[in-house]
């Protein structure tokens, strides 16, 4: 696949100012997504776009990309409209979509995710649909795999893997895209250290319904612990952990909604599966937690060495969305230079909560 550079001839303007002006368009579609689509979408499509370094291309024929052409048809109108010769460019554009949705989501804190740098390449596949085969990470991964495909695609150490995969505290899946169901987290609308909180609660794996099966993780919860929810447009709970919110009325259909899950690679940063996991079907024969042998014989699994850094997420969600903004501008700038530095002195990074 050939793959251009962002012009360098000079612009009146500067860069700046058509970065600011994308910045305003992409913020106002995002004030228009009362459902969330788009949102979780926009930093999901930067990850698969900046695997091996970002191009403004994803390959919608790898199944592996499915679900991304909506983020790719919503920001056509804005990054196939930058002017030439301006320095900027559709992997810009890209990058600049993942920072807006990441910053305007915001719950608990106010971190400015400015875009710093622009220039990168862009690929010639006509508006972004097309490009280079991309070798995305296993979602069937133990612990060991994850740390190094992403030293391997990003070099990133330890505590920058878990800083970044708390990016699944926006969105969930769609058993027609991947073959898995439901949400990361109850507030998956809302960029916070929730993620990490319910990734120390209690998992059991479970296999997804046909077609597309998968195995998944899923909460296991004593009958008496009863988990609470506020309704969504569509009708169904977003579960939240004991406490959070009003108790779910008796004839809540729970079956009928997506639940709270967590793929192998979440559970991997916990719990080490070592020799217990099906490298091919994903199938992890040890325990979230030791069971009664009459109950459940097998053996539980060993603290992950990522464990430290998920539970000091847990309970900082100020220190997770530094570290997550540092770790995301880091992504979109791998593999990505020479580039062109902004002048960003008008940007605010505001320090603590709302």
């Amino acid at each position: 696949m050939v793959v251009r550079s962002a012009i360098a001839a000079p612009y009146d303007e500067g860069p700046e100012r058509v970065v600011d002006e994308m910045r305003a368009q992409i913020e106002a579609l995002l004030a228009t997504d009362v459902n969330c689509t788009l949102l979780p979408k926009f930093v999901r499509l930067v990850f698969h776009d900046c695997v091996g370094g970002c191009d403004g291309c994803v390959d919608m024929s790898d199944p592996e990309n499915a679900g991304l052409l909506t983020p790719i048809e919503a920001l056509m109108p804005i990054c196939e409209n930058i002017p030439e010769g301006s320095g900027v460019t559709r992997a810009d554009c890209w990058a600049q979509a993942a920072l807006s949705a990441a910053e305007s989501s915001q719950d608990r804190s106010r971190f400015a995710f400015p875009l710093e740098k622009v220039g990168r390449q862009t690929c010639e596949a006509p508006n972004g649909v097309g490009g280079p085969e991309r070798t995305m990470p296993n979602s069937h991964a133990g612990t060991s795999e994850l740390i190094e495909w992403f030293r391997e695609w990003f070099g990133f150490s330890k505590r920058e893997i878990v800083a970044l995969m708390g990016a699944h505290t926006l969105g969930g899946a769609i058993r027609n895209n991947s073959g898995y169901n439901g949400f990361w987290t109850p507030t998956w609308c809302s960029l916070n250290n929730d993620y990490y909180d319910s990734l120390w609660q209690i998992w059991s794996q479970k296999l997804t319904e046909e077609p597309n099966g998968h195995f998944q993780w899923e909460l296991t919860s004593p009958p008496d612990a009863v988990y609470e929810h506020r309704t969504d447009s569509a009708g169904c709970p977003f579960l939240n952990l004991p406490g959070r919110g009003p108790p779910i009325p008796p004839d809540t259909d729970l079956e009928a909604c997506p639940p709270l899950f967590m793929l192998n690679v979440d559970v991997a940063m916990a719990k080490d599966f070592g020799d217990k996991l099906n490298s091919h079907s994903g199938q992890v024969d040890c325990l979230w937690v030791d069971q009664p042998d009459d109950y459940d014989p097998r053996e539980p699994c060993a603290d992950a060495r990522l464990l430290d850094f998920v539970l000091a997420y847990r309970d900082d969600n100020r220190l997770w969305v530094r570290d997550f903004q540092q770790v995301l501008t880091k992504l979109i700038n791998t593999k990505a230079r020479p580039l062109t530095k902004l002048d960003t002195t008008d940007s605010q990074m505001y320090d603590g909560f709302f």
